[in-house]
């Protein structure tokens, strides 16, 4: 900005008077909020400080943006010009042409002096100078309150216009006994009602905010005479001034300037804080200059980085950016010295839209070097949409992610909520700021290298979080070297994907074929980048890796595990057939059909992936022997399940019996006769013994619910038992015998006692169509015992 367009408040009104326009909000820097008192306490202090001392220093408010007019505006001038023209033509109509006859012309005098200024932004700290001048004109120079006197007004509400006028008028009257807003309140011509003008209450919190911070001071008549020189004689606070009729501005570029309507929003008022920062950064190390982020870096803040915002939305602009700034300077919290909950504390307050005053900023030394640099950086990269963007949008694909395109994200980045997205952010943040550092092949792998380990690690919590990013940044600031000669080559991350990618780096290294064989897998839903076991199965008799078995057992592998069988239990049915070996054992006899979920590494650890690296594995087997369509699936199935003569014969015949089990556990205990559907994590929960459970699903559907009930167990010392209304009996799979025995419940002290068969025929009224299904019922019992319904212990 020209320093000819450098203004201070006695030079504007000298040459305009300034008019806040109707479109213009209230006042809102006196609002009482906490925010906003914030803000008004950060500033006037800011103002006070920098006028109450010796300084020859400048202190910038930024733009003031506005358009200058004729006192009588060009608006009102059309109106008079039209109600003439009217009254005109009225008399002329009705005239007598016999008498009279009337011609006119209205001729328009031409352009009048243009003395009015009409701000379209600054109209908030414009109109706080205001009442800082008239604050220090009264108390130290009154006779200067005249040069105030019709120089600012408001169009908003008559009520604050009449109030600006009256307050000037008779600012030398105010009781000096009184604080200066009671003063007016307490004065003849106040009126009460302008108590509910918002503009009003907020000029008389201002100015009383004016006086406290003047009282503060220690020697304030000192102060005050150097504030009234430092404004009036030699002014040393500016406005970087812009009439948009002289500079030809256009309205669209001043919307964009201005989109969010807000005066001295939080960003304004960071903005010109953070500026003055990073200048005094610049005169501290002069080097800096030097790195291309920084080569116009102030005319980028305003236009080449804030359009990355813009266009994002027009109308949030400035909040964008200011809340990326924000997010991008959260991640040095992880970095300090502070306990672990203080800097979760404050990574939530920068990633919130929580009001933050500058002291934050400076408290927390946020504004250095390194963090400057490296948000600096970030923001060319987004404003040169470069090659890195597209990288990692292709990579950071809909397995990863829901979020959307990496670009959009990134621009709106406090949202992220997820601690694992917001670790790889990070990582790829730092490979965009060193992207010189690789070709385009290099860069992109390094991206999926740490896609992969991030994805397949617990980061749950932000303990882990911390050290994720240390972690992170301690290997992309050293030598990435040491990644093709230590296994271990990163810290924290998950070892087991760690040295999976040490060893397809040299795998890919040998055959650039393999990258894209491997990406392929990777990008499955479930797999998550994690593909050793395809990797280890696709070996010959020496160890050596081949490509073209990867590529069969990846193709059928991609059938085999669909999000349809996933969900279908046909998976785990075709598993069962080759056995039981398979389930991952969760310890307490009890053993998984595994979740079909897979939203974290936790739940894809705990359930298939356990089956995958499992040394009896069934899916090699499958994967061997079939094409593993459904229908190759269904044929297994069809073709073995005769063969099958144990407690899985009941899953391959139902499926849906998987879903009795509500965490996919079963308990199951001994020869493995025994076995209850757990629909909690443990036998204290309720559960159902199968067999007991499949007679009773059988019963139900051939003669209805009516007469018979099903009773579940909660404990590991009871058994689950079918209920037959008519007779009073019970029936259970005893846990020893394998065998299905009647009971009969003792009321008087609550205990089971089993009934033989001769009671159940003689005594007992039970439906012989019952024990008829009963007697037929296959037990598949290993042991291939008889089914027999006599007293058993």
């Amino acid at each position: 900005m020209n320093n000819d367009n450098q203004l201070s408040f006695v030079n504007i009104i000298t040459k305009f008077k300034i008019q806040i326009p109707i479109l213009q909000r209230d006042y809102v820097q006196g609002r009482k909020n906490d925010t906003v008192k914030e803000i008004r306490e950060n500033f006037v202090e800011d103002l006070i400080c920098h006028i109450s001392t010796h300084t020859e220093k400048i202190l910038p408010l930024d733009f003031v943006y506005g358009y200058a007019d004729e006192e009588f505006g060009k608006y009102d001038r059309e109106v008079a010009k039209k109600n003439l023209n009217a009254l005109l033509a009225t008399i002329a109509k009705y005239s007598s042409p016999e008498e009279f006859q009337i011609s006119y012309t209205i001729k328009d005098h031409g352009d009048l002096k243009k003395d009015l200024f009409i701000p379209l932004d600054g109209q908030q700290r414009l109109t706080t100078l205001f009442l800082l001048h008239l604050y220090v004109a009264l108390k130290f120079r009154p006779e200067q309150i005249s040069l105030l006197e019709g120089k600012l007004t408001y169009k908003t509400r008559k009520s604050s216009d009449v109030f600006l006028s009256k307050l000037v008028e008779n600012a030398k009257s105010l009781s000096q006994e009184l604080a200066i807003d009671d003063a007016i309140k307490d004065a003849s011509w106040f009126l009460i009602s302008w108590l509910k003008d918002p503009t009003v209450e907020g000029m008389l919190v201002m100015l009383r905010e004016i006086e406290d911070r003047f009282a503060s001071l220690e020697n304030k008549d000192e102060s005050l005479q150097l504030a009234h020189h430092n404004l009036f004689v030699s002014p040393k606070i500016k406005f970087d001034f812009l009439d948009l009729n002289e500079q030809g501005i256009t309205d669209d570029i001043y919307l964009k300037m201005n989109s969010t309507g807000k005066s001295l929003s939080d960003y304004d008022n960071f903005k010109s804080w953070f500026v003055g920062k990073v200048d005094a950064l610049l005169e501290k190390n002069k080097c800096l200059k030097e790195q291309s982020c920084f080569t116009n870096w102030k005319d980028k803040l305003d236009q080449d980085w804030y359009n990355i915002f813009w266009e994002q939305d027009q109308l949030k602009s400035d909040q964008l950016m200011y809340s990326f700034i924000r997010s991008v300077l959260s991640y040095a919290i992880v970095f300090s010295d502070e306990e672990e909950k203080d800097k979760k504390l404050k990574f939530d307050k920068l990633n919130s839209d929580t009001f933050l005053s500058l002291k934050f900023f400076e408290e927390n030394e946020l504004i250095t070097e390194e963090n400057i640099s490296f948000l600096f950086s970030l923001l060319e990269e987004l404003a040169n949409e470069s090659e890195s963007l597209l990288d990692i949008s292709d990579l950071w694909n809909s397995t990863f992610t829901s979020e959307g395109e990496f670009r959009k994200v990134v621009i709106d980045i406090h949202v992220i909520e997820s601690l694992l997205h917001r670790t790889f952010i990070y990582a790829a943040f730092l490979l965009m700021v060193r992207r010189s550092s690789f070709n385009r092949l290099e860069f992109k792998k390094w991206v999926r290298i740490f896609r992969n380990i991030v994805y397949n690690t617990r980061i749950d919590d932000f303990p882990r979080f911390i050290h994720s990013i240390k972690a992170t940044h301690d290997f992309l600031s050293g030598d990435q070297r040491l990644y093709t000669d230590n296994e271990k080559w990163i810290d924290f991350f998950s070892e087991k994907q760690v040295r999976e990618e040490f060893h397809k780096f040299h795998l890919e290294n040998t055959d650039t074929e393999n990258i894209k064989a491997f990406e392929k897998a990777e990008n499955h839903f479930y797999l998550y980048g994690q593909i050793d076991f395809l990797i280890n199965w696709s070996r010959n008799g020496n160890g050596e890796f081949e490509l073209n078995t990867f590529q069969r057992f990846w193709e059928r592998f991609e059938k085999l595990f669909s999000k349809e069988h996933l969900e279908s239990k046909i998976l785990q049915q075709v598993l069962l057939v080759f056995g039981d070996k398979w389930m991952p054992d969760k310890g307490s006899y009890r053993y998984s059909f595994c979740k079909s979920s897979y939203n974290s590494a936790r739940e894809r650890d705990e359930n298939w992936r356990q089956v995958f690296s499992g040394g009896d594995s069934g899916i090699l087997n499958i994967l061997n022997s079939s094409e593993c369509e459904t229908e190759d699936l269904k044929d297994i199935i069809s073709t073995h399940i005769k063969k099958v003569n144990d407690w899985r014969r009941y899953i391959l015949e139902d499926g849906s019996l998987i879903d009795q089990c509500g965490q996919r556990l079963i308990n199951w205990l001994g020869d493995g006769n025994f076995v209850r559907l757990l629909d909690k994590t443990k036998l204290s929960g309720n559960h159902r013994e199968l067999r007991t459970w499949v007679l009773f699903k059988q019963l139900e559907k051939k003669f209805g619910g009516d007469l018979i009930k099903y009773f579940s167990a909660n404990s590991g010392e009871r058994d689950s038992r079918i209920y037959f209304v008519t007779s009073g009996l019970f029936l259970r799979f005893d846990r020893h015998s394998s065998l299905f025995c009647f009971e009969i419940l003792q009321e008087e002290n609550n205990q089971y006692n089993i009934v033989d068969e001769l009671e159940i025929e003689n005594v007992y009224e039970i439906e012989n169509v019952y024990l008829d299904c009963i007697r037929d019922f296959n037990l598949y019992t290993k042991d291939k015992l008889p089914v027999k319904l006599e007293e058993l212990i």
